[in-house]
């Protein structure tokens, strides 16, 4: 029984996967709100959704103008995915989980995500990331953590919501430099 569960909760994670993959970009605009971000306690595994702020991604702008164009994201995708697994994590007593099956979607402005596709010249704004995580036990003690700020004030904040329906709970919290690392549920 349990194994049959766990084909069907990886089978739904595989089909929410490639209706975001072929869902046109301005899904993701209006998915997230900037700064705002999930986490969907299932059993084992916790999934989430997050939106970025791209200024908080270093080395990034190749030609250093503050704005990082479809072509410079593409460019360091594979960066950024290191970046977003070695900062947004989670922890369970001293052992650190990484997002498995990291989704990027890179937004630009309000006014640009009337288009379905990026343009050369636009500045992505926001990157949104889905993934999970998956847990060694059904632990009451989790830690979620971010390591990843922008230098821009207006948006070093993360506003949460975790839900664990299981367990009928919820935990709305805020991330932010001066307090990075919270415990969920506790």
């Amino acid at each position: 029984m349990k194994n049959k569960m766990k084909s069907m909760k990886k089978g739904l994670l595989g089909i929410a996967c490639a209706l975001c993959l072929t869902t046109p970009n301005t899904s993701f605009a209006h998915l997230m709100a900037a700064q705002h971000g999930t986490l969907s306690f299932i059993g084992t595994n916790v999934y989430i959704a997050l939106s970025l702020p791209m200024s908080a991604f270093k080395g990034v702008d190749d030609n250093d103008d503050k704005h990082v164009t479809i072509q410079e994201f593409n460019n360091h995708r594979d960066l950024i995915s290191e970046t977003i697994k070695q900062n947004v994590y989670l922890m369970e007593d001293s052992h650190k989980f990484v997002i498995d099956g990291l989704l990027l979607e890179p937004t630009t402005g309000h006014e640009a995500a009337n288009n379905y596709r990026h343009t050369a010249g636009e500045s992505i704004e926001q990157v949104t990331i889905m993934g999970r995580y998956a847990l060694t036990s059904n632990s009451a003690k989790v830690d979620f953590n971010i390591a990843l700020f922008s230098d821009d004030m207006t948006s070093q904040n993360y506003d949460f919501v975790a839900t664990d329906k299981n367990k009928k709970l919820t935990h709305e919290f805020e991330v932010m430099p001066s307090k990075p690392s919270i415990s969920v549920f506790n």
